[in-house]
């Protein structure tokens, strides 16, 4: 399949804008943290440095993506750079209501979450996670670990 070819499926998640309210108090929390560790240090650079490390780890929250589920891979992009992972790195997934973990180890534990793939699913998810489990497992598919 040519890479250029148009996916099965494509959309954009942005988790921060699903549920507004609790988006606001986890950047109240945000801004709290970041300057209490700028008074606790008495240092704008540690509160930069506390902000940033603090974005990063949240990122996934933060930031929207875009998926798109293409018959020889599966695409994230964010910010305008496409990450893209062939179907056959994974060798299992797990469904919650929100995402699919796809797993390259057959685990959704410890080292296997830092080496998997997260797809967080749009609001009209079962033809999506249909596709990509088809693509992942078969067909079989584990509930819970995402």
């Amino acid at each position: 399949t040519s890479t250029e070819a148009s996916p099965e499926y494509a959309w954009r998640t942005h988790l921060a804008g699903r549920r507004p309210a609790r988006s606001i108090l986890a950047a109240a929390a945000f801004i709290a943290l970041c300057g209490a560790v700028g008074v606790l240090y008495d240092s704008f650079v540690f509160a930069a440095l506390g902000s940033a490390i603090l974005f990063g780890s949240t990122s996934v929250y933060w930031l929207p993506r875009e998926y798109r589920v293409h018959a020889d891979r599966v695409e994230v992009v964010v910010f305008g750079r496409a990450f893209a992972r062939p179907w056959s790195q994974f060798v299992a997934c797990f469904r919650d209501s929100d995402a699919i973990f796809l797993s390259p180890t057959g685990s959704s534990t410890g080292l296997a979450r830092f080496r998997g793939l997260t797809v967080f699913l749009p609001a009209d998810a079962d033809d999506v996670a249909a596709a990509i489990e088809h693509h992942v497992c078969g067909g079989r598919v584990e509930d819970g670990g995402a």
